[in-house]
């Protein structure tokens, strides 16, 4: 049986995030620190459009949210949106509004579904759909297989694999049928970690995911 943990992200709200972005995709975090080196002390984010990821009900959603932006001094801030329970907010043209599947862990008697969840040293199978991952951490970084292929990620090249992730989220945000993966390294030692999103839309064969966006933090 695989067990559940919940990881709270406020953690990093005392550390100044920098923001490594490709393909046009943007990321955030509710409740995290922005650092004031931000256009006009981030104050260009106050009423910003994205997709905001949360549950209703038993399903998720990718909704649209005004992003809310709070500075707490002269050098960080913290964001928020109109949509309270978001778990990552997106602005990416590979993704749109409306319900998005989700995809379970392939237990002993019973699926669950993938939020939260630490990986350890054994290896996950998880499901979407028809299709079947194996994901578990290599020396290289977090390892994901699958029928179409191979990833090794290692989030925003940054090396912090040696320190474990989590799972935050695990789906199909851009609906193509395979699996999309939002993901968290951390370095407690040093002070610093990396929440990315992945997604199989923008891979390229055997690639099952690439990264859209990483969100770093350093102590």
């Amino acid at each position: 049986m695989i067990k559940m943990f919940v990881v709270r992200f406020m953690f990093c709200s005392m550390f100044f995030p920098l923001y490594v972005f490709a393909d046009d995709t943007k990321i955030l975090f509710s409740g995290n620190s922005l650092p004031s080196d931000l256009p006009n002390n981030g104050k260009g984010l106050n009423g910003a459009n994205f997709l905001a990821l949360h549950k209703v009900g038993e399903g998720y959603f990718l909704s649209e949210a005004k992003i809310i932006y709070i500075s707490h001094d002269d050098d960080n801030g913290n964001v928020s949106s109109n949509i309270k329970n978001a778990i990552i907010y997106i602005r990416s043209r590979n993704i749109k509004s409306g319900e998005v599947p989700i995809a379970t862990v392939d237990g002993s008697n019973q699926n669950i579904k993938v939020s939260l969840l630490r990986v350890s040293g054994k290896k996950i199978k998880i499901s979407l759909g028809n299709r079947l991952y194996v994901i578990y951490e290599g020396k290289k970084g977090l390892i994901m297989t699958g029928r179409d292929g191979k990833s090794i990620i290692s989030p925003g090249g940054s090396g912090l694999f040696n320190t474990g992730f989590f799972i935050i989220w695990a789906g199909d945000l851009d609906r193509d049928g395979k699996l999309d993966l939002i993901i968290h390294s951390q370095d407690v030692e040093e002070k610093s970690g990396m929440s990315c999103l992945l997604l199989s839309s923008i891979a390229t064969k055997p690639q099952l995911v690439s990264e859209a966006a990483c969100q770093l933090y350093s102590g």
